[in-house]
């Protein structure tokens, strides 16, 4: 008997034990889910707080808008990046610098920072419109086409809307929503463009004409020429009134002989310096090509 008691106290104390052993794992579980629960909180929580949503990145607008909205919107869209930015992954900055040199207004993007206080702030160099292109072959046309306004010169009154599209001083095809109204016609038989905003309108004409209009828009308050035509190679620049100056090739492009773009322009400032404006040619010609021409 003495021996049985000794075997039943001795399971006893070893049920006692798995039971210590097994409430102490219990013990220990329960207290690993409270700490997982309580640290995923934290991390949502922390989440949260230092994520931003993708349209409140500090940037200028592009021409001829106000806000940054739908332009950020659209630069999200293409990069195919998530609607709220991660403040704390690394590499964001450089991330955000690629998405946004993407969209066809970005000419070059400065500078990107993720700055205190949930901010992010992008600093941009947009494309400039410097010239509106007539397109006379619509139907290829993926995107709607502004209308820029023309006087009738062929009846001498009346004014009519043409089709246009926009480029910067490169001959970059700007997007549809680029402003029109402001900006000198190129009237001349190009072709259409061959791929989408941002990329280059890839005509000759086109790529001459731009850079034209582009060292002539720092001078246009003044100089007034609206309308762009190509004669026999060779450039001729108008005013609304119908004056004509005969200025030949693009910057860079001049041939042998011919004046230089700023030497043409030191011309026709003089000229309006002394007139007023080109118009006093009385619907006459200017020619600028050579210097030895009055």
């Amino acid at each position: 008997m003495p021996h049985k008691s000794a075997n039943v106290g001795k399971f006893k104390s070893q049920a006692a034990v798995q039971i210590a052993i097994l409430i102490a794992g219990l013990s220990l579980l329960l207290g690993g889910l409270v700490l997982i629960r309580n640290v995923t909180q934290g991390d949502v929580g922390t989440q949260e707080r230092y994520n931003l949503p993708f349209t409140d990145i500090e940037c200028d607008p592009p021409p001829g808008a106000t806000e940054t909205h739908a332009f950020l919107t659209e630069v999200q869209y293409l990069s195919d990046l998530p609607s709220r930015l991660p403040l704390l992954e690394e590499g964001l900055a450089g991330r955000l610098a690629v998405a946004l040199a993407r969209h066809p207004w970005v000419e070059k993007v400065e500078h990107v920072a993720i700055l205190p206080n949930r901010r992010v702030h992008a600093q941009l160099a947009y494309r400039m419109p410097v010239l509106a292109v007539v397109v006379k072959d619509t139907t290829s046309e993926k995107e709607p086409l502004g209308k820029v306004e023309l006087p009738d010169l062929a009846s001498g009154s009346g004014k009519r809307l043409v089709s246009a599209r926009a480029v910067d001083g490169h001959g970059v095809l700007l997007p549809a929503s680029a402003p029109l109204s402001s900006l000198p016609v190129l009237l001349a038989d190009v072709t259409s463009p061959r791929g989408p905003a941002g990329s280059p309108w890839s005509d000759r004409t086109v790529e001459a004409a731009a850079r034209t209009a582009a060292c002539l828009k720092p001078h246009q308050e003044h100089l007034r020429l609206e309308i762009f035509e190509i004669h026999e190679g060779s450039f001729v620049l108008k005013t609304l009134a119908g004056s004509k100056v005969l200025w030949g090739h693009g910057p860079d492009l001049e041939q042998a002989g011919e004046t230089l773009a700023r030497e043409k322009i030191d011309r026709l400032l003089r000229y309006c310096e002394a007139h007023a404006s080109l118009d006093e040619l009385n619907g006459g010609e200017f020619d600028v090509r050579f210097r030895d021409t009055p």
